[in-house]
């Protein structure tokens, strides 16, 4: 008898990582993830713009926004120059809101809002530094691959409570949270808290070559820093801002030194050639 349940569990490990690699594959490849997210995103990000317009909630005409604006604008002529292969439908929307946040789709929508730029007394260059995370999420591809993560951990959970009942006898794996706590600690928060880390990176270089100071990705999240509470770094979705700040501390000499070098090229009136440096984000977070 136990020969059997153990060779049954053994077909359903194997079953369940067939799956598991299967969805996979089929979710990271490149033409339908990029056909299906970037519409999806797009048709969203069109929706929900349309809402704020009808609530006269977007801000377009204040010189804030319009200097926003251009520091956008700069951000996407880094982008177009460090990542010609792949293009985006790259905009920018300030939205009226105490809400303190700001948020990118997949496609290359971004949403400011008015809150968190209020709130933490923000200068342009650090709401920069925040675009410049937003950019680096839809970049570095954290939508998809977080689509891809959620079915691996449904995978997981699956997989957990099958082998849960086959070992207790129980039909009540799924409702006792056993797979769904278990994958969920081992997959779904660490690889949330790499992807900020890594948008926090790619963001300081990308103000960086754009001729923004770095620094402002440091001060920006030490703001940030002020409004958490104090919950576990474990259990929190997002990295705390000193283990952020941290990270970006590290990578400031070299950020600043490709900051320093557009500030000559652009004092000199230089347009074409910059040298701009794209980072290596292959380091582990």
């Amino acid at each position: 008898m136990q020969n059997l349940v153990r060779k049954t569990i053994i077909f359903a490990i194997f079953l369940g990582l067939v799956l598991v690699i299967t969805t996979l594959y089929y979710l990271r490849d490149p033409i339908y993830n990029k056909a299906r997210y970037d519409y999806l995103s797009t048709l969203s990000y069109n929706q929900v713009m349309a809402n704020y317009e009808n609530k006269r909630a977007v801000e377009n005409s204040t010189t804030r926004a319009m200097m926003i604006q251009n520091l956008f604008e700069r951000m996407v002529v880094v982008y177009n120059h460090l990542y010609p292969e792949v293009q985006y439908n790259w905009e920018l929307n300030l939205i009226k809101s105490d809400n303190i946040n700001a948020y990118a789709m997949p496609s290359g929508g971004i949403v400011i809002f008015t809150g968190i730029i209020d709130e933490l007394e923000l200068t342009y260059a650090e709401v920069a530094a925040i675009i410049g995370h937003e950019m680096g999420h839809v970049i570095l591809e954290h939508a998809r691959n977080r689509q891809a993560q959620e079915n691996l951990t449904e995978a997981a959970e699956n997989i957990g409570s099958f082998v849960f009942q086959l070992l207790t006898g129980s039909n009540n794996a799924r409702t006792d949270g056993v797979g769904d706590f278990v994958s969920r600690v081992l997959v779904g928060l660490t690889y949330s808290r790499t992807q900020e880390l890594q948008a926090d990176v790619l963001g300081m270089y990308l103000i960086a070559n754009a001729g923004i100071d770095p620094s402002a990705a440091v001060s920006v999240f030490q703001k940030l820093g002020t409004l958490e509470s104090s919950d576990s770094d474990f259990r929190s979705d997002h990295p705390y801002s000193e283990k952020r700040v941290s990270l970006l501390q590290k990578h400031l000499p070299q950020a600043k030194e490709i900051y320093e070098l557009m500030t000559i090229y652009q004092k000199h009136g230089v347009k074409e050639n910059f040298p701009y440096v794209k980072p290596n984000l292959q380091n582990r977070y």
